[in-house]
């Protein structure tokens, strides 16, 4: 398998960056890893906040574990966040473009190298 077709599911199917520090593009690979990192622990914090006060409110009898309740609790918590929240999930989807985009470039530039 070329290192580009390699770099390019790295980075699309498992994390962004990780093409690229595949290729032994180190810094590159180290930014997108990073920011893509940061912006899935934002997104995993904001979702476990969410859950952890709704989860809280049902144990306490507070409301009904139904889903119209559960779907209107979850859009309360988070309407302050929206903003902030939709600026990480873009964030994220922009490295992992990147990181696709860049893996597939850089691997192909480095296949051409190795042809005999």
């Amino acid at each position: 398998m070329k290192k580009s077709t390699k770099a390019v599911l790295l980075s699309g199917l498992v994390f962004p960056g990780l093409g690229h520090v595949y290729l032994k593009r180190w810094i590159v690979g180290a930014i997108l890893f990073g920011i893509a990192a940061c912006a899935s622990w934002y997104i995993g914090t904001v979702v476990m906040e969410t859950a952890s006060v709704i989860v809280e409110k049902i144990q306490s009898g507070v409301v009904t574990p139904d889903n119209d309740t559960i779907i209107r609790l979850a859009a309360e918590h988070s309407s302050g966040r929206e903003q902030a929240t939709n600026l990480a999930k873009n964030v994220w989807l922009a490295c992992w473009v990147i990181g696709i985009v860049g893996s597939w470039w850089q691997g192909r530039a480095q296949d051409k190298l190795a042809l005999p």
